[in-house]
């Protein structure tokens, strides 16, 4: 097997590659679009179809702005060497050998980006950083408007691809109100690809977009599924009552505060009526084995680096 630095060089690399890879495949099909649209149903020729070419195309600019801000603005790191305001809580934290300071609850520290993520989601490598604390809302409105941006082209891609390969019957037998699409081979090769990423997408990222509104109306990371999860399976091996998760504070405020994460600095966090701050932080020392919470295979946060401060 190859050595840990070099499969991290090669993740180095292959995340840029990722990220062209996107920002591609959202030329293409915005393309593909406007070629089209303006064969099957010209803006300038009504309101209606005005709308529809501005509806397609505002949805392809959130898409762009929101994939930007994800990687742009960053997940936000803890600050190295940090630590809790009173000394005594420091019991109920890990600390970072690599950061030098103890992490904050909710955060992880990241091989790939190299710091403790506050309140970290994942590491996508589609924008190239953690999906965390500061850019979790910009991440979600992403997938949400590429969702239905694709959506909208797979369904329009089609028909205007239904009308070209029929235009000679449409010239001979049509009552001359049809749409008439033309395309050459690169078209239609180009426009067959839009058609098959549109959908992909749709299916792929539309399963992301579910898993993340749901995480979000809980206000629960993927992390935290994990750490959950194996904390249920000690707790009812041992016959301990029920976890109950200290940050699910009703889904109209944990929505909020998804969409809107300045409403706190992503190091200490509202917690639900009977449950204190440190609580999942305790649950988190507690289910570790000695192979951490996760699968072998599974390449997430690396709290192994993570040892109790030397004195």
């Amino acid at each position: 097997m190859p050595h840990y630095d070099e499969r991290r060089r090669r993740n180095k690399l292959s995340e840029p590659i990722l990220l062209s890879v996107n920002i591609r495949i959202i030329k293409l099909i915005t393309w593909a679009m406007v070629h089209l649209i303006g064969m099957w149903w010209p803006p300038h020729t009504s309101i209606l179809a005005a709308i529809h070419a501005s509806l397609y195309l505002s949805l392809a600019a959130a898409t762009l702005y929101y994939f930007l801000q994800s990687l742009l603005e960053g997940p936000g790191y803890v600050p190295m060497g940090w630590k809790p305001a009173r000394e005594e809580d420091t019991q109920y934290l890990q600390f970072c050998s690599v950061c030098n300071g103890y992490k904050a609850p909710r955060s992880h520290h990241c091989r790939k980006c190299g710091y403790c993520v506050k309140k970290m989601d994942h590491h996508c490598p589609w924008i190239n950083c953690c999906v965390g604390h500061e850019n979790h809302g910009y991440f979600t409105l992403f997938l949400f408007s590429a969702v239905l941006g694709c959506l909208h082209a797979s369904i329009v891609l089609s028909i205007c691809m239904y009308h070209a390969i029929n235009r000679v019957w449409y010239v001979h037998n049509g009552t001359g109100r049809e749409p008439m699409i033309y395309l050459t081979l690169t078209t239609l090769l180009l426009t067959l690809l839009a058609i098959g990423m549109a959908i992909g997408v749709v299916l792929a990222v539309g399963v992301l977009l579910y898993l993340q509104i749901r995480g979000i109306l809980r206000n629960q990371t993927t992390i935290e599924d994990w750490i959950i999860e194996k904390a249920a399976g000690r707790r009812e091996e041992l016959g301990l009552p029920p976890f109950v998760f200290p940050y699910n504070i009703g889904w109209k405020a944990n929505f909020k505060m998804a969409l809107f994460g300045s409403q706190t600095d992503g190091l200490t966090w509202p917690v639900r009526e009977g449950c204190g701050e440190y609580d999942l932080t305790q649950v988190v020392g507690n289910t570790r084995g000695s192979r951490g919470w996760f699968p072998r295979a599974c390449a997430v946060p690396t709290d192994d680096l993570c040892k109790t401060k030397p004195d």
